[in-house]
């Protein structure tokens, strides 16, 4: 459970009982004046209702936020680079498994929703294409794939180096996704600007290392 539910669960009633208390003693003393100076008292009602409104629209909007399984993004948090790679799906599909562990989905507006700019930083500052490349050298399945690429004719060879360097997403702005309106669905299509460009560093990293292996001998 996300931690922002587990406060607000213990809180939010504390929170809530202490609003009601300091309303109810504004509209006690609001009453008691206008009853003196004979003015109707119905406006004061009515006020009060409404900001009670506001506020609990408020609260329904953070908990929902917070709450919902559906807006959480599984974005830079870690378990990158990928250590698991089926190597009868060929060279595209490390490129999806390493993307999916260093980057993830990004499907709202929020930070906690997508791949931020500051994420963005975060991964080059710690050199995550080159960690993924270092990983992949001695990954058995990695080094199955390349032994099978270098059996393929050269035609065959180079698209699929080709297919793996060109697999990320675009941008949401390129492909005219609004991130305020889409579904999330939608949304998978397509990456922010950062979330862009770190899943074409990763296809380029491992397309890169790809072909530097295929240039050397067998062993």
């Amino acid at each position: 459970m996300h931690r922002t539910t587990i406060i607000g669960i213990f809180f939010l009633p504390v929170v809530i009982g202490a609003l009601a208390l300091i309303l109810k003693k504004l509209a006690d003393d609001g009453w008691e004046i206008m009853r003196r100076r004979g003015l109707p008292t119905w406006r004061l009602t009515i006020s009060l209702l409404f900001v009670l409104f506001l506020i609990g629209v408020y609260i329904a909007w953070l908990v929902a936020d917070k709450t919902s399984p559906a807006v959480e993004a599984q974005g830079y948090r870690g378990g990158c680079p990928a250590q698991m790679i089926d190597a009868s799906k060929g060279l595209t599909s490390v490129v999806l498994s390493q993307q999916a562990a260093c980057v993830g989905d990004s499907i709202g507006i929020w930070a906690h929703q997508s791949f931020t700019d500051e994420d963005l930083k975060n991964f080059v500052a710690d050199k995550k294409p080159e960690e993924i490349a270092s990983a992949l050298k001695t990954n058995a399945s990695f080094l199955k794939i390349i032994e099978v690429l270098r059996t393929v004719d050269p035609v065959t060879r180079a698209k699929s180096l080709d297919e793996a360097a060109s697999a990320y997403r675009e941008p949401w702005a390129k492909l005219r996704i609004d991130p305020k309106t889409a579904s999330i669905e939608e949304l998978k299509m397509g990456q922010t600007e950062a979330g862009s460009m770190a899943e074409r560093m990763v296809a380029r990293s491992v397309a890169d290392l790809a072909r530097s292996l295929l240039q050397t001998e067998s062993p």
